[in-house]
C-alpha cells in the first residue's frame, strides 16, 4: 500500500507499507529512493510491517518549505513516526539516511518510539582532517568534499555516472548491471540543485559525540569491499556506541541489502529477534 503524508512545512512524503506486526522502517540514501530495499520488503512483509519512505526531495516525495538538510530529514522521521503512531521499532538507515536516523534520535520524542538500530555503510563525518581519516576513503577534505557542488550543478549526469558504479563492490560491477542503471536512472530523475544542497549538509555533520550517546541497541553493517568507507569506519560505531555491534559483509561494497540480500535479511531477522519484546499498550494491559 502506498500512502502520503504531509510534513508540517507542507513537504509530502511518499511511504509503502506493507505487512503487519512490528515496524521496520527502511531510510534510503543521498540521491535514490525506497525502492532500492525490495529485496527485504519481499522478505520481510510476512513477518513484520514494512515500512520504507521517499526522503524529501527524493523519489516521488516533494520539498516543503524548508531546506534540504539533514536536520529536515530527522524531523521528517519524527514527524512519519508520530502520524503512523510507530512504537518499538526497528529503523534501518543506508547511508545518509543513516545519518537522518541519528539525527531523529535527538529528538526524545523518535528515541521512545525506536526499540532497535541498522546502520548500513555510513560514517558519523564524511570529511577527513588531520584528527579525522574514517571519512571517505579518499581522504577528501571539507573543501574539496564541497567542491564537488560545484561539478553536481555543472554536469549532475556525470557525477551520477562517475558515483552509481562505486556504490558496489570493486570487481562485482557486472553481477549488478541492471541495478546500477536503475540507480542512474533514479538519480537523474532527481533536482541537482536538491541533491547538492543535501551533499552540502552532509558535509557538515558530525555525529560522532552522538554515537556515544545513543542507547538504542545497534548493528553496524559494513561492506568489507566498500568504495566509501573502510572497515575501520565500520568498527568505530561499533565501539562507540554504547550497545552496538558490527556485521561485516565480505562480498559487499556501500550497499550490503542489494549486493548480498539474503545474508542481509537474515541478519536483519536476528537482530530484530534479540531486541527485547513488543510492549503493550496501556489498554491492553488493563484488559488482563
Amino acid at each position: 500500500m502506498s500512502i502520503r503524508l504531509e510534513m508540517s512545512d507542507g513537504a509530502r512524503i511518499h511511504l509503502r507499507v506493507m505487512g503487519w506486526g512490528r515496524p521496520v522502517v527502511f531510510v534510503h540514501g543521498w540521491a535514490m529512493h525506497g525502492g532500492f530495499f525490495a529485496p527485504q520488503e519481499k522478505e520481510l512483509q510476512d513477518k513484520a510491517q514494512f515500512i520504507s519512505l521517499d526522503l524529501r526531495g527524493h523519489g516521488a516525495s516533494q520539498m516543503g518549505k524548508d531546506g534540504a538538510t539533514i536536520e529536515r530529514l530527522g524531523l521528517d522521521l519524527v514527524e512519519i513516526f508520530e502520524q503512523l503512531s510507530l512504537n518499538n521499532a526497528l529503523c534501518v538507515g543506508w547511508s545518509m539516511g543513516a545519518m537522518a536516523t541519528w539525527e531523529a534520535l535527538s529528538h526524545t520524542a523518535f528515541n521512545a518510539r525506536v526499540s532497535g538500530l541498522v546502520t548500513i555503510d555510513m560514517s558519523p563525518r564524511i570529511t577527513n582532517d588531520d584528527s579525522w581519516s574514517l571519512g571517505l576513503s579518499d581522504g577528501r577534505r571539507p573543501h574539496t568534499t564541497l567542491q564537488a557542488i560545484d561539478a553536481m550543478k555543472a554536469d549532475w549526469a556525470g557525477v551520477v555516472n562517475r558515483f552509481v558504479p562505486r556504490i558496489f563492490a570493486e570487481g562485482h560491477e557486472d553481477q549488478h548491471d541492471d541495478l546500477i542503471k536503475a540507480m542512474v536512472n533514479a538519480a537523474l530523475e532527481q533536482d541537482a540543485h536538491i541533491l547538492s544542497d543535501f551533499w552540502e549538509s552532509m558535509a557538515v555533520q558530525d555525529f560522532r559525540k552522538a554515537l556515544r550517546m545513543i542507547e538504542t541497541p545497534t548493528l553496524a553493517v559494513h561492506g568489507a569491499k566498500s568504495k566509501l568507507y573502510t572497515l575501520k569506519t565500520g568498527e568505530y560505531i561499533a565501539n562507540e556506541a554504547p550497545n552496538a555491534e558490527l556485521s561485516v559483509f565480505e562480498n559487499s561494497g556501500h550497499a550490503p541489502h542489494l549486493e548480498e540480500p539474503e545474508k542481509f535479511n537474515a541478519e536483519i531477522m536476528r537482530f530484530l529477534s534479540a531486541l527485547s519484546p513488543v510492549l503493550m499498550g496501556a489498554k491492553a494491559k488493563a484488559n488482563l
